[in-house]
């Protein structure tokens, strides 16, 4: 059956390049817009960059192996914005994609109940 209902389970993903894992919350077509519309620059236009910050903050739960010169760092709101302006073109469309990948939900669910 397709449910039209989002879960709210989440998931965990890694990202091969750096090995960092991300746990991460589902992001609707409905919340994706959202996003955008707080994203927008001063002439209107979306703000690509700022539109990472917003989309990291919001769609990573938790995360492992991500820090900065004096190691791994807290999963904070703020560093969650920092993390995703400043990986907007390298990290943050890998991460956007899995949360969005409803599929995957439903795959890890079904082997979670096969599992039980």
């Amino acid at each position: 059956m397709l449910n039209i209902r989002q879960s709210e389970k989440t998931i965990t993903v890694t990202h091969h390049e750096s090995g960092a894992k991300f746990t991460l919350r589902p992001l609707t077509p409905r919340k994706y817009q959202e996003l955008q519309k707080k994203s927008h620059d001063k002439k209107g236009g979306i703000d690509a960059i700022t539109m990472a910050g917003n989309a990291a903050k919001y769609i990573i739960v938790d995360w492992e192996g991500v820090g900065d010169e004096n190691g791994e760092i807290e999963c904070s709101d703020e560093n969650r914005y920092t993390f995703g302006e400043n990986l907007a073109f390298h990290v943050v469309p890998f991460l956007i994609d899995e949360s969005m990948n409803f599929d995957r939900y439903l795959n890890d669910e079904t082997t979670a109940a096969k599992n039980a």
